[in-house]
């Protein structure tokens, strides 16, 4: 995430940038702002993601342990 565009308190990323965080590849973040599971931003026709969203994501995918006695 080196490239991010700051402006004012909105982070704003690029599509490349937030599949490297992710470590997936850009076709499954173009699935999840398909299926409407990650917001996105439209700027003349290219995506853009907030890194607070893209970190609310994330953190909504996070599976708990199960303790074992």
């Amino acid at each position: 995430m080196t490239n991010a565009v700051t402006t004012g308190k909105v982070e704003l990323l690029l599509l490349k940038e937030v599949a490297e965080c992710l470590r997936v590849s850009p076709t499954t973040i173009y699935r999840l702002t398909e299926k409407r599971v990650l917001p996105f931003i439209r700027i003349g026709g290219q995506l853009r993601f907030q890194k607070s969203d893209v970190l609310a994501y994330l953190a909504g995918q996070r599976v708990a342990s199960v303790e074992k006695n």
